[in-house]
């Protein structure tokens, strides 16, 4: 990726990550204020009404962590906490759509959910995005939008005690190996690594802490 930093108020910075000349992801440090939050990635959902989206959320049994704020000409966000205590932000989009390259070596390829409630995780999304669900005999389960494919919950467990409740980013990768041995040589680290049928997963963080997968 290439980054761009953008100013974004006092002492503030925005970085925009590129690939082939297309945003595929985003960054910036936290404001002074939120001194006790661990470096991590945020998931956005693209809606049409940022306002009307959080108010349903919270008929639903959400809460807002972040009321919905304008993004200069951007778009308009809100960070919401579903009805089991997952994070997930809004973005209704003005000049900027979001990610310009997804589903491709390098960029954002799925989104995961893990929750200590499946049903009450579907039934929260279900109600406020009009998604669809496919459980799998495995016990995961697939996310639909429009009928696609958009991403999936998994049941948290005990054995699961390097994740947390939460949304987690998939980046596409070539090779998982080599991916697995450039976190480590620059200063990563590797909190899991298997294979499941869809190829080779590993669970990383980068030197700050924050932890995505990679496939």
């Amino acid at each position: 990726w290439s980054a761009e930093d953008m100013p974004m108020g006092k002492d503030m910075m925005y970085t925009m990550f590129s690939m082939q000349g297309k945003h595929v992801a985003g960054g910036s440090q936290f404001p002074p204020f939120m001194t006790n939050i661990p470096s991590h990635w945020n998931n956005y959902i693209a809606v049409d009404d940022v306002d009307a989206t959080v108010a349903r959320a919270l008929e639903l049994g959400g809460k807002v962590s972040m009321a919905p704020m304008d993004v200069m000409q951007a778009g308009r966000m809100a960070d919401i906490e579903d009805s089991t205590g997952g994070h997930i932000e809004l973005w209704q989009a003005k000049k900027q759509i979001g990610a310009e390259m997804v589903n491709t070596t390098g960029a954002m390829g799925w989104n995961e959910l893990y929750t200590n409630d499946v049903e009450k995780s579907k039934e929260f999304y279900g109600k406020l995005l009009g998604w669809t669900f496919d459980s799998e005999d495995s016990g995961y389960t697939m996310i639909l939008n429009k009928g696609r494919m958009n991403g999936g919950i998994l049941q948290l467990t005990k054995e699961m005690e390097c994740m947390q409740q939460g949304w987690l980013p998939y980046f596409s990768v070539a090779s998982s190996e080599d991916t697995i041995k450039k976190t480590i040589e620059l200063g990563g680290k590797v909190l899991l690594s298997r294979t499941i049928p869809q190829g080779k997963i590993a669970l990383v963080s980068e030197p700050t802490g924050a932890v995505c997968m990679t496939i």
